[in-house]
């Protein structure tokens, strides 16, 4: 009798230390997955970034103001949906599905603020014209974009990168672009648009999240 509870002790520990290091192995190849995974969107976000700031930097990518003098060189420029890169992440929601939760969220959520920027810029140019299309989509995307900067901060740090993948003044350009959401107010009410008070935002300048 004592051998065979010895040899049911004996299963139901060898039983045990097999589920810890199944368990133990499985977390490892999650991590280890999720850190590929943020790896290679986290390059992906970067390319983005880069590709977007030069539709906003460069007067060629965009469609003058109407309203400017054409032969100030500095006349103001709107980009429009068409401008703008596509996510590249977009086309691969398994990827975005090995992340954490919270990782996957914030990805998402830049796909639905994309969306929003592009569905209102479609709403005002049926309503109204170009240019109205065209203000409106602005601070939208750059909004998106700031979103997105942060998305790739929290990636970084998760795999240990370090370093901004824009100069700085390049950033400010996007702030001071996306602060142009408040700015217009009253044609978004024309519109019927809404204004949020704050952006779905997925994180913070220095990479935290909210």
């Amino acid at each position: 009798m004592n051998e065979f509870w010895a040899a049911i002790a004996g299963a139901i520990v060898g039983g045990g230390i097999a589920y810890v290091t199944q368990q133990l192995a499985f977390r490892y190849s999650l991590g280890e997955q999720r850190r590929v995974a943020a790896m290679q969107l986290a390059s992906q976000i970067r390319v983005w970034l880069i590709q977007t700031h030069r539709v906003f930097s460069n007067p060629a990518n965009c469609q003058p103001d109407p309203d400017d003098d054409p032969r100030d060189p500095n006349r103001y420029c709107f980009p429009v949906p068409s401008d703008i890169p596509a996510f590249p992440f977009a086309a691969a929601p398994e990827r975005i599905s090995v992340l954490a939760n919270a990782d996957a969220q914030r990805l998402f959520n830049l796909l639905e603020g994309r969306m929003v920027a592009e569905n209102e810029a479609s709403f005002a140019h049926d309503t109204h014209d170009n240019e109205y299309a065209a203000t409106v989509f602005e601070p939208r995307i750059a909004q998106v974009f700031l979103d997105c900067l942060a998305v790739y901060r929290h990636l970084a740090k998760q795999v240990g990168w370090t370093g901004e993948p824009l100069p700085g003044n390049a950033i400010t350009l996007m702030e001071e672009r996306a602060a142009r959401l408040h700015d217009t107010r009253f044609l978004r009410a024309d519109l019927g648009l809404s204004l949020p008070s704050t952006s779905k935002a997925v994180g913070t300048a220095d990479g935290s999240t909210n």
